[in-house]
């Protein structure tokens, strides 16, 4: 059973992903206006990671509302049938992000230091 003190720390984690989603997009649109000669594989990662925040921020929303709906429905009790999808949703996302990261970074230390070792070890450490 979820207490109300439960459902207003959710309502205020989603609010604050939808702000830092909001700081993400004025990165963005910086990226875009001070790099526009950046090489497109550099611009494709930060297009995809932005893309799949974005599936993230939207899918939270929908998991909380539809959370917020069938509790309303049918009490405090019963919440089972939005956590597998919210969870799967947001378990993927943020590795797929993270992924993307890490991967990005050791080519980064690849081409910085020439080596195979380091950047092998960065990418397969998470």
């Amino acid at each position: 059973m979820m207490s109300p003190a439960s459902t207003v720390s959710l309502h205020v984690g989603n609010l604050i992903n939808w702000f830092l989603w909001g700081v993400l997009s004025v990165q963005l649109y910086l990226y875009y206006v001070a790099f526009p000669n950046d090489r497109m594989v550099y611009k494709s990662v930060v297009y995809v990671v932005y893309f799949v925040e974005s599936v993230h921020a939207i899918g939270l929303a929908a998991g909380l509302s539809i959370m917020m709906v069938d509790m309303a429905n049918n009490g405090m009790d019963d919440n089972s049938g939005w956590v597998n999808i919210t969870v799967i949703l947001l378990t993927l996302c943020g590795g797929l992000m993270s992924l993307i990261t890490q991967c990005l970074y050791a080519f980064r230390i690849r081409a910085i230091t020439e080596m195979l070792i380091i950047p092998g070890i960065i990418a397969a450490v998470r």
